[in-house]
């Protein structure tokens, strides 16, 4: 549920709308994994005392309405604190988290008036009908991550297969899944993946050698008018955290940057880990 720039018969605190003058709703979800519940951690604020004053008498509260486009869940969670915790069941949501928070009129109310309303309705008679919106916040888009481990092993998100049998390229090229990413290789340097993949003494090798060119490559994707499309799927939501938790920001704040750039950071450097490990195993060899 999204509300933008909607047109209401009565006056509603929006931003930027032009009908109250200094009216700020402020708002904010938060969310924390346990057990496999969802804690939602809701925080609500109107500094305009007359509307404060119709939450405080139970004629309105405050309504965040939470939609999950994957799983279809949807709920309207009312409150009338400045803080809420609500818990939602694990399975209920999927990545991603729509958050409409309102301030709604819980009875009729008649004869509202407000010292803080523009002069476009000075001397008009102001109520509201039960339901009405009162108040719209800042419409959130929470990420919801369930693979912790995810976050903490980056290459999990990419897997390695050989084309099929009539398939004779040579070269790599990378295949987004919903939830992972295909790196594509030649039949027989894929049973040599097979050999070396477990060897902790190629770890950093084989980062180098595949997960790195294939993350340059999806950062690309990303970035490029063809990203949008996979911007529901889970390797797209972990990389754009990613970004965030590293300091630069989610895939729109990535476009002043180049992709090699990008993916070094996202990785946490791997050429310079690829180098103490080559530095590693040619002293091994040179004290034998």
């Amino acid at each position: 549920m999204r509300i933008k720039n909607k047109l209401f018969p009565y006056p509603t605190v929006q931003m930027d709308n032009g009908v109250y003058k200094n009216a700020i709703f402020e708002t904010a979800v938060r969310y924390q994994v346990e057990h496999n519940k969802f804690k939602l951690f809701c925080s609500a604020h109107i500094n305009v005392p007359e509307i404060q004053a119709l939450i405080d008498a139970k004629k309105a509260a405050y309504v965040f309405h939470f939609e999950c486009a994957r799983t279809y869940y949807r709920e309207k969670v009312a409150f009338r604190s400045e803080e809420h915790c609500e818990t939602i069941d694990g399975e209920a949501l999927d990545r991603k988290l729509e958050i409409c928070p309102m301030i709604v009129a819980t009875e009729d109310i008649d004869s509202f008036s407000c010292d803080d309303l523009s002069d476009m309705f000075s001397g008009e008679e102001i109520s509201f009908a039960k339901g009405d919106i009162i108040a719209i916040g800042r419409q959130q888009e929470l990420t919801i991550v369930k693979e912790q481990d995810n976050l903490k092993k980056l290459s999990s998100i990419f897997y390695v297969d050989s084309y099929p049998e009539d398939v004779e390229y040579k070269h790599i090229s990378i295949q987004p899944d919903d939830r992972q990413i295909g790196i594509l290789i030649p039949k027989n340097d894929a049973a040599r993946f097979r050999q070396c993949k477990d060897d902790p003494r190629r770890k950093h090798t084989l980062f180098s050698a595949f997960f790195f060119p294939a993350l340059i490559a999806v950062v690309d994707l990303m970035k490029s008018q063809d990203g949008e499309q996979y911007s529901d799927s889970l390797w797209y939501v972990l990389l754009s955290l990613k970004g965030k938790e590293k300091g630069i920001g989610d895939v729109e704040q990535w476009q002043d940057r180049t992709s090699f750039e990008i993916a070094q950071i996202l990785f946490d450097y791997p050429v310079t880990s690829y180098l103490k490990e080559l530095a590693t195993i040619s002293e091994g060899e040179d004290s034998i």
